[in-house]
């Protein structure tokens, strides 16, 4: 199969022999990126447009594990070769200096393969008018909804194409392919509004050229989506307070994301709220979470996140990083690894060829070894099921209250502090004695070793559709994650908040 990014072979080579005439160890990055991107307002095109981004990065290092970083956006062999002369020079100033070093590249074994998938609707053969036509057939459905809607359509599909060749003779071609589709509603005004998103994501352009193959998803999730924003338009504000918490895929999986896989990336190290402060590493072996819990961390193939190979040319693993409670690996690239004090398992990721790898999450998920078996699957399920699920595992008993968010827009953490908020459009709050009550915009917040040792019940099977980005150290990554249908976690006074915006 043919590949964009081997026409720099001249480069790549030209890199790698001068690096072994200069004594350097190279990794060479080739990144060749097309996008694709169609928005629509209110009936109107608001852009459409064909991106291209390609390059080069360069990590060199001595004998000693000394090392230094370049880049050129023409990687012509001229280019490359004053690249490497000047990383040459910048290796050997280091040297003369008291700076930290790295040999850990030198004991990856070397790997070769070439990973390209096979796509019905590749971004290389899409037109972008007709990628208009059928987004705006589904953004004019959505409008004729209500005329007093503010609707916005978008979709973007892009196809990254990467080449890792490294100086033991390492070469990885591999492509990420990602779609996206949403429709955004919004009702009201600035002071007065409430709005609400649905989205479907894939590998290509095919649910958005084919509707018949999503369409149920696609449009069941439009009406439960406008039927939702009608109610938040006039919906007050939930007490803030701590609850017992019911999280569908999409919210626990960004739970998860943000209070364990965040911290437990390898460039937090001692820093981290799971270090172990002595050592000046993670405290593996360590309880951080209830006996039940395991959390998993790798690629799943067609989801966003599905990186099978690290910016350094490392496979990805899938890491177990909680098992049974204990803490057991962390979510590490070649760099950090050894300061962490756990293995090497190819979670190193760039987003640009002139981006520092570093390590990075792609699909993690939350799993209870203990899961209530239960027919129910969002986002089917109805907020009627729900309130019956819940009584029928005696959860609402003695005046006990559960809180659902809905339509969470994102998270945030310190994993240096153990902190973690996000928000979401509205959040339902289900009781005995009011039954179902639907509230405004809200947030969920918590303390991350708390929230984690707090009880908590997994119930129906898997679901991983959740995608989305995940911003880091001014990097962009595409992400998934999920969990079992919902999460029930217990109240935990004063460490899990619920309300508040």
């Amino acid at each position: 199969m043919a590949t964009r990014v081997e026409k720099y072979q001249s480069s790549v080579q030209a890199a790698l022999t001068l690096a072994k005439e200069h004594d350097l160890y190279a990794i060479v990055r080739v990144q060749d990126n097309i996008g694709l991107e169609v928005s629509i307002l209110n009936g109107k095109t608001q852009s459409k447009r064909k991106t291209q981004l390609q390059g080069m990065g360069i990590s060199v290092f001595s004998e000693d594990g000394t090392t230094a970083f370049g880049w050129t956006d023409d990687p012509t062999v001229e280019n490359t070769e004053t690249l490497i002369r000047t990383l040459n020079g910048a290796v050997r100033a280091s040297q003369m200096l008291e700076v930290q070093k790295n040999t850990a590249i030198f004991e990856v074994p070397p790997f070769q393969v070439i990973d390209l998938p096979n796509l019905k609707y590749p971004v290389e053969e899409q037109n972008l008018t007709r990628l208009e036509d059928a987004l705006r057939g589904g953004h004019l459905g959505v409008c004729k909804l209500n005329p007093d809607l503010s609707v916005t359509s978008s979709f973007s599909q892009s196809d990254d194409q990467w080449w890792i060749s490294r100086s033991d003779g390492t070469s990885v071609i591999y492509s990420m392919p990602i779609s996206n589709v949403r429709h955004s509603m919004t009702m009201g005004d600035s002071k007065n509004k409430a709005m609400t998103n649905l989205k479907l994501s894939g590998v290509d352009a095919e649910f958005l050229m084919n509707p018949a193959t999503t369409e149920r998803e696609l449009w069941h999730k439009v009406s439960v989506s406008y039927a939702l924003l009608g109610k938040l338009f006039s919906a007050g504000q939930l007490p803030e307070g701590e609850y017992q918490g019911l999280l569908d895929p999409g919210i626990a999986g960004i739970y998860v994301h943000e209070a364990v896989g965040h911290p437990i990336e390898s460039d937090n190290g001692p820093f981290s709220i799971f270090a172990d402060k002595k050592l000046g590493t993670f405290g593996l072996g360590n309880r951080v979470a209830q006996p039940n819990i395991d959390v998993i961390d790798g690629p799943v193939e067609g989801m966003w996140g599905d990186v099978r190979y690290s910016a350094n040319g490392v496979q990805r693993k899938t890491v177990v990083v909680i098992e049974k409670g204990i803490l057991v690996n962390s979510i590490s690239d070649v760099f950090s690894a050894a300061r962490a004090g756990t293995p090497i398992n190819g979670a190193g990721r760039a987003q640009y060829f002139n981006s520092v790898p570093i390590p990075r999450m792609s699909n993690t998920r939350i799993i209870d070894r203990d899961a209530v078996d239960a027919d129910i699957h969002p986002p089917y399920a109805s907020v009627e099921e729900l309130y019956s699920l819940l009584e029928d595992l005696g959860v609402l008993s003695n005046g006990k209250q559960v809180v659902m968010p809905v339509q969470c827009g994102g998270g945030s953490v310190l994993p240096t502090e153990g902190t973690f908020m996000f928000g979401c459009n509205g959040i339902y709050r289900f009781s005995s004695e009011q039954g179902i009550e639907l509230f405004g915009a809200s947030n969920f917040s918590g303390n991350t070793q708390a929230a984690l040792l707090t009880p908590m019940r997994g119930i129906g099977k898997l679901h991983l559709n959740n995608a989305g980005w995940c911003g880091k150290e001014g990097q962009s990554a595409s992400v998934g994650c999920g969990s079992h249908a919902y999460v029930l976690i217990d109240a935990n006074p004063g460490k899990i908040i619920y309300g508040g915006k």
